[in-house]
């Protein structure tokens, strides 16, 4: 038999080398199905050397391939000259899941002669798959639950906010008849109670509004619109021209910026933030609210859910207010949450919760700067690509 020339030997040399150099398992069969090529990748993956198993049949070794549908169909069309892919699979050869290419390996006549074998190792890939597939289905869960309870929010806050100023309003009628009707017999001490109970009905009609006020910011839709905060600031002082005038509050305000935004809401916020700043002052001080605004962006702003590569109108409220120690600055923004004494400042301590959940809607937020006696600045930080001022 006439010997390979030095050409053909380095030749087969370097496929070896190559062969055992790749990161996959790479190994041939003839179309007898015996081994005629296996690198070290498949060696070290299976245990089996190359002196081992080259000659023997492939299913002798690995009786298991047989009961693969997918893979001896691949198998039989690459022996029939067709390139064939077999997506993530678990390991015929053993262990894992792999990628597999069979390749039909043909002679100069174009006539095959056997089938080479990719396998790429994708476990870690499939494991990461798996992995997403758990979380998806909690995540799926978790929603469905969140769903449940935002449906029985809805249900509360209608109950609340419907079902209950009915009795409310007749508590209130009631009491008033009996005060009109036998208000002459009855005590100065008897009245009192009465009047207290007129009193408590109002106060939970207020809540009961608010309530239903609060559950119903999230079932806004609809796109947004450009708002002009300069108009929506006008709104405001008209909606409440008979508080500025009775307190004699001064609003100095700087040229505002038109947003993206729910316009119904955002005239809530504004008034809202007035509505504050000029209920919480000393007794016989002026109330003096600055409204001004800045273009910021994200990156140069030290808050949690400030996104680096967004623009922010930041709409500030400054005042002379009595304010307040910032270790309450989580509470004031919680819903009926209050620092002060009711009696002396009225409401029903929703509205900076209002406001926080109305601006977190037009995927914003909401900071604070105070101190005792020294006022407040509250920051209204409003994402708009598109602003002008």
């Amino acid at each position: 038999m006439r010997q390979k020339s030095n050409h053909l030997v380095h030749h087969d040399s370097l496929a070896d080398m190559l062969n055992d150099a790749s990161i996959d398992q790479v190994l041939a069969f003839d179309t007898n199905m015996q081994v005629i090529s296996w690198n070290r990748t498949c060696e070290q993956l299976t245990g089996i050397s190359k002196e081992e198993i080259v000659g023997k049949h492939l299913l002798e070794v690995f009786p298991e391939i047989a009961a693969n549908e997918e893979v001896m169909k691949a198998i039989n069309n690459a022996l029939k000259g067709f390139k064939t892919f077999v997506p993530a699979n678990k390991g015929s050869y053993r262990g894992g899941y792999f990628e597999s290419h069979f390749i039909p390996l043909k002679d100069d006549q174009d006539e095959v002669f056997g089938v080479m074998n990719i396998k790429h190792d994708v476990s870690h890939r499939v494991k990461v798959e798996n992995e997403l597939k758990q979380l998806n289905k909690a995540l799926a869960r978790k929603n469905k639950e969140l769903k449940q309870k935002n449906a029985d929010l809805v249900s509360f806050t209608h109950v609340a906010g419907h079902d209950l100023k009915e009795p409310l309003r007749k508590i209130y009628t009631f009491v008033e008849m009996i005060l009109t009707e036998d208000g002459r017999r009855l005590s100065e001490k008897s009245r009192g109670y009465f009047k207290r109970i007129q009193s408590a009905a109002q106060r939970m009609g207020l809540l009961t509004d608010d309530i239903l006020a609060f559950g119903q910011i999230s079932e806004t839709e609809g796109p947004t619109t450009d708002v002009d905060l300069n108009q929506v600031l006008e709104h405001a002082k008209l909606q409440l021209s008979e508080l500025i005038a009775n307190k004699q509050a001064v609003i100095d305000a700087g040229e505002l910026p038109v947003v993206k935004g729910y316009c119904g809401l955002l005239k809530q916020v504004m008034a809202h933030m007035l509505t504050n700043a000029i209920k919480f002052q000393h007794d016989g001080n002026i109330p003096h609210i600055a409204v001004s605004c800045g273009l910021v962006k994200g990156n140069e702003i030290k808050h949690t859910e400030a996104s680096p590569d967004v623009t922010y109108a930041r709409i500030s409220f400054a005042d002379n207010g009595i304010g307040f120690d910032k270790k309450y600055t989580p509470k004031i923004f919680q819903v009926f949450q209050r620092l002060h004494d009711s009696n002396k400042y009225p409401g029903t301590g929703i509205g900076l919760a209002f406001c926080k959940k109305i601006v977190e809607l037009h995927n914003g937020f909401i900071t604070v700067e105070s101190e005792p006696g020294n006022g407040s600045t509250f920051h209204c930080f409003l994402p708009d690509g598109e602003l002008t001022v």
